[in-house]
């Protein structure tokens, strides 16, 4: 908004957009909520939009939504790719050690035999 009060209307229409699409990841990967990485990617994919906004020439003139329809779709692909993938590297386990995995084993079948017995 501040973009269309300075003449800027196809910036204007770019940070909309933008926004738009940040708005839209928050809102489809909301269960993550309460992760840091989580708003840490948020932070990041806002940061690469603030140099898009700026430094490509965007028309004085307002720019139709179906022309920015690709972009769009190209910047939501990029922010959910993103996420994915810190979600994807943060969020994997690792190999337990042996003695460890001895122990998960143990408790593994000590619980698999408790629900063996409660079946009917």
């Amino acid at each position: 908004m501040i973009f269309l009060y300075l003449g800027h209307k196809g910036r204007g229409t770019a940070a909309w957009f933008g926004l738009t699409m940040v708005g839209f990841l928050i809102r489809t990967f909301w269960g993550l909520r309460e992760r840091a990485w989580f708003w840490l990617t948020i932070a990041i994919v806002v940061s690469y939009h603030i140099p898009l906004i700026f430094m490509i020439p965007w028309p004085d003139q307002p720019i139709s939504r179906f022309a920015m329809l690709p972009i769009a779709t190209l910047d939501l692909a990029v922010g959910y790719g993103m996420i994915r993938i810190v979600e994807y590297v943060v969020e994997r386990r690792t190999l337990p050690d042996t003695a460890e995995s001895e122990a998960l084993t143990a408790q593994d079948n000590k619980f698999r035999s408790t629900v063996k017995d409660c079946e009917f």
